[in-house]
Parts: structure tokens; C-alpha cells; sequence
């Protein structure tokens, strides 16, 4: 995601947290996160922004404020349901130990066109 560029549509956390779901929590007074949950075990949960290439620390998932159900980018809205978002988001997890070369790339690319990677 993008600043002031993208959006997204939170919903209340209907049911347990999974690991792909992306959630908006605030793991500490007036400090609220955007990432994507990679491991839930026993009420606690490990993030990683999609733009990271580190895990946070383990919090908990009462600290939850609601889960991302759509994402607009560039005037287009992708739901977390859709079949082709659901693959993206497995397969970028699923690549986590070649982030840093990865993200390394896309930056490169954007910054030779002029933009920010997508």
C-alpha cells in the first residue's frame, strides 16, 4: 500500500484471526499497524509488512481493530476473498527469505521509471 494513495475497507474481526489476513491493530498506545499476519499461535500473533523483510514481535490478537475485506489501488478495488489476490498474498509470503532481494529489485525498477514500486 501506498501513502494517500491506497485505501482500504476494515471490517470488525468476525472470528479468529488467520495467518495471509491482513489486520489493522494497535499494539501500543496511540500506535496502530497495517500487516499481515503470518503466524497465530495461542491468542499471539507475528506480523511482517508486505514491504518488510523482518517479523514483528509476537502481540496479541485482542489487539486487533478490524481485518482489511477490500483494497483500493488506483481507483480499483481488489476484495481479500478474490482468488487471484488470495495466490498473490500466499505466493509473497511464501517468498519471505528472498524479500530483501526482491523488494531490493522492485525499488530499483521504480526508481528507474521514476515511481514507486507497486
Amino acid at each position: 500500500l501506498t501513502h494517500k494513495r491506497d485505501e482500504v475497507i476494515l471490517s470488525p474481526l468476525d472470528g479468529r484471526v488467520k495467518r495471509g489476513d491482513v489486520v489493522l491493530f494497535c499494539p501500543a498506545e496511540g500506535r496502530y499497524l497495517l500487516h499481515r499476519v503470518c503466524r497465530v499461535r495461542h491468542g499471539q500473533m507475528v506480523t511482517v509488512g508486505d514491504g518488510n523483510c523482518w517479523r514483528d514481535g509476537a502481540f496479541s490478537t485482542a489487539t486487533i481493530v478490524g481485518r482489511v475485506t477490500k483494497i483500493g489501488r488506483k481507483g480499483r478495488w481488489y476484495a481479500c476473498t478474490d482468488g487471484w489476490y488470495r495466490l498473490r498474498s500466499r505466493a509473497w509470503m511464501a517468498l519471505s527469505p528472498l524479500r530483501p532481494l526482491l523488494l531490493k529489485c522492485l525499488r530499483f525498477v521504480a526508481a528507474r521509471r521514476g515511481g514507486r514500486h507497486d
